[in-house]
């Protein structure tokens, strides 16, 4: 059953106040005195009735408004959500912490979620789905969106976080403006601006495309990507994560993939990072390791100073040493995503960071530079290799990107044997991604 509108409210308040200050009308079994009209009379009359008739500020108290308002919307979330009023004394809670700020509308929700009211729908996936973009956003899912939250419930989010992806999307905060009330959602999470390091440790693996950091794909966004992974036919694994917010999309962070000479970009890093006086020394190889890929460059440096410099790096990161013992390690995106994020640190330390860095901006082979480098300054080192063994065949490429809206950390590793055009589309879908952030 539809609720009235809070306008409705407001019309009828000023209309039952207007009336209640109205002069009353003299009695019609009274004879009234009469006196000659005047201009001067008319004027004063007029002006009476005018000033009689104004509604105080007092007429309408705000704060009955706003309680009406969030009534409102609350009962028509839990009928929306659970077929059922609200309950009396859940309903003066909830307002009253609206009123206060003690609760947000998230947790609110979550609540309608966990309620038995809401269980008792036994609703499946995607009749959850619909219902909560009817309810969240006036409108039904696209085919990719559905897709998107059908494959995060199946992959174990739960539907009180589902909920809250929606409701942090611009189609609610509308809905809720309508209502008096502006959700406010935490996009920066706390942990990756303390500690960003333990937030890619933590992030969880999934085998669909997860958003980390609250950020919350659109429409646009998601048919990009998932056109762009389901042409690519070989296994693969992806890492988006901006540098100052946390913001991010990923897809089988945990998966395992031969790094080729894509180690190079991060072994070269920590060489000039913890050791910059002897990496001066090697500026001519290491630039031709870099833009080249130079094996040569690379083995005399390997032979010299072995793998010191990015084991020191990977103890600073609490990272895994074990696959580091090899010149040419086998490692996840979250670890490679690790390295980058030390790699970027290392370019913003003063001048010979940013000098490295330099070097890192027109590799030879590199998708993150070829589809976006004529928009951006990027950093970045690809690598390939094809061998009789599957383990060790792969396309691997990873670095920063410099974007307009704030630089991140792109890694994109697979299979593929040997071809840094597979991984174009993704690269391209993935910067859309960041530019919709």
């Amino acid at each position: 059953m539809k609720v009235k509108r809070i306008t409705t409210v407001l019309l009828m308040c000023l209309a039952l106040s207007s009336c209640s200050i109205l002069p009353a009308a003299p009695s019609v079994t009274e004879p009234v005195a009469t006196a000659p009209v005047t201009t001067a009379a008319v004027a004063a009359a007029s002006q009476t009735t005018v000033q009689t008739t104004v509604v105080t500020e007092t007429t309408v108290d705000p704060e009955v408004v706003r309680r009406q308002s969030y009534e409102t919307f609350l009962s028509g979330l839990y009928l929306d959500l659970t077929g059922q009023q609200m309950p009396s004394d859940s309903m003066s809670y909830y307002v009253d912490g609206l009123m206060n700020s003690s609760v947000n509308i998230y947790e609110i929700v979550s609540s309608m979620i966990e309620s038995s009211d809401f269980s008792s729908e036994d609703l499946q996936d995607t009749d959850f789905i619909n219902d909560c973009f009817n309810t969240f956003m006036r409108r039904a899912p696209s085919d990719n969106e559905m897709r998107f939250y059908t494959d995060l419930i199946a992959g174990g989010t739960s539907r009180s976080d589902i909920a809250g992806m929606m409701m942090a999307s611009d189609g609610f905060a509308q809905v809720c403006s309508g209502y008096g009330l502006t959700p406010e959602f935490n996009n920066n999470p706390e942990l990756y601006a303390t500690a960003p390091y333990q937030y890619l440790a933590e992030l969880p693996d999934a085998n669909s495309m997860m958003p980390i950091g609250g950020y919350v794909p659109s429409d646009e966004v998601l048919a990009s990507l998932y056109e762009s992974m389901d042409n690519l036919t070989y296994k693969f694994s992806f890492l988006l994560v901006d540098i100052n917010t946390g913001e991010g999309l990923a897809y089988n962070l945990d998966e395992i993939y031969y790094t080729a000479s894509s180690i190079k970009g991060p072994f070269a890093a920590s060489f000039c990072d913890l050791d910059p006086e002897q990496a001066a020394n090697w500026t001519n190889s290491l630039i031709s390791l870099l833009q080249n890929s130079d094996n040569d460059a690379y083995a005399a440096l390997d032979e010299t100073y072995h793998r010191t410099y990015i084991r020191q790096w990977c103890e600073q990161l609490g990272l895994d040493l074990a696959p580091f013992a090899y010149k040419y390690p086998h490692i996840n995106s979250r670890q490679m995503a690790a390295l980058w994020l030390r790699s970027y640190e290392f370019f913003e330390s003063g001048e010979w960071g940013a000098q490295v860095a330099s070097w890192y901006e027109n590799p030879n082979e590199s998708a993150i530079h070829a589809m976006l480098g004529d928009q951006y300054v990027t950093r970045s080192k690809g690598g390939w290799f094809v061998d009789e063994d599957p383990y060790r065949t792969c396309t691997v490429d990873a670095g920063i990107v410099y974007a307009d809206n704030g630089p991140y950390i792109i890694v994109v590793m697979s299979e593929v044997p040997s071809s840094m055009d597979y991984l174009n589309p993704i690269v391209t879908s993935l910067d859309l991604a960041h530019q919709d952030m």
